[in-house]
């Protein structure tokens, strides 16, 4: 026979103290510290080629519309405000617009990009502003003046590092010649 001890009530924890707490929170912002460099070159990249992407389907939606409509057509980098079709090509543009010859002179907007809003610190850097494409391609003086045969462009992060060099997004020879 035992003999009964008397035993005590025990009170259980709810909840957690000050110390644990400030373990935890240390343990997190470390690791949140250590993540942080990484978490910057991920969406750095992911811009990259969002705007990569976005170039390699308009030049391609260009060469498309080209044999749609059986007439030129053009992808026309800018700074100017992606609205309307008579902007200002430059080579290190940060919009695009796809434009057509309309027949009664000027351009008709066919579909237009602000990769400014989408991609802020990404800038497109092109060997010309206009990239255009002939769908008939029967002459000489048209595949020099409307066809680029060797046209290479390539996103560029704000630093001014090349994306090539950050995360292999660059595009070349819009055309399949």
């Amino acid at each position: 026979m035992r003999p009964e001890t008397p035993t005590r009530a025990r009170c259980l924890q709810t909840g957690v103290t000050a110390l644990e707490l400030a373990i935890v929170t240390a343990i997190g912002a470390t690791l949140v510290a250590a993540a942080a460099p990484d978490f910057s070159g991920f969406v750095a990249n992911a811009q990259l080629r969002s705007a990569s992407e976005n170039l390699r389907s308009g030049l391609r939606l260009a060469q498309i519309e080209a044999i749609k409509r059986q007439a030129p057509v053009e992808l026309v980098l800018t700074d100017d405000e992606p609205g309307s079709a008579s902007v200002r090509p430059a080579s290190d543009g940060r919009n695009w617009v796809i434009r057509a010859p309309s027949p009664g002179g000027g351009f008709e907007l066919l579909q237009s990009l602000a990769g400014a809003a989408q991609t802020p610190r990404v800038r497109v850097e092109a060997d010309r502003g206009v990239f255009a494409f002939d769908p008939l391609d029967a002459f000489a003086r048209t595949r020099t003046a409307m066809r680029p045969r060797a046209a290479t462009c390539a996103s560029t992060w704000s630093t001014g590092m090349p994306a090539a060099d950050r995360c292999g997004s660059s595009c070349a020879r819009p055309d399949r010649a």
